[in-house]
């Protein structure tokens, strides 16, 4: 993975002949409360604790939903697609945390998830 600064048409076909077989992550506009850019294919966590203040945080995949033309987060339990949330909807905008990304960190997602490889 490799990132682009501003491209333009030049720029990116210039960058995809140095990169080849490497993905392209688009940068979806927004950042996480760290200040990073967050990107289509990024995993987003969830923070949450129980009762007993065991651990219970989720994780998301940063998705585009191409039905209605928006950045979502796969919130359904298999991560297969079937239920998407808009980001700040879900998180709102000073509780996004970055945590990896379906290629490098593809095991933060469940089992049989539709996103990367298990």
């Amino acid at each position: 993975m490799a990132y682009q600064g501003h491209p333009d048409l030049e720029t990116l076909s210039s960058f995809m002949f140095h990169f080849g077989e490497d993905i392209v992550m688009q940068a979806i506009g927004i950042q996480d409360k760290d200040t990073d850019e967050v990107y289509e294919g990024d995993i987003l966590k969830d923070t949450e604790f129980d009762e007993e203040g065991n651990d219970i945080s989720g994780y998301y995949p940063v998705v585009y939903d191409p039905k209605t033309c928006q950045f979502c987060v796969d919130n359904s339990f298999k991560k297969d697609g079937s239920h998407l949330v808009n980001i700040i909807e879900y998180f709102g905008i000073d509780n996004i945390e970055v945590v990896g990304n379906i290629y490098e960190t593809p095991e933060l997602l469940p089992v049989g998830s539709i996103y990367g490889c298990h």
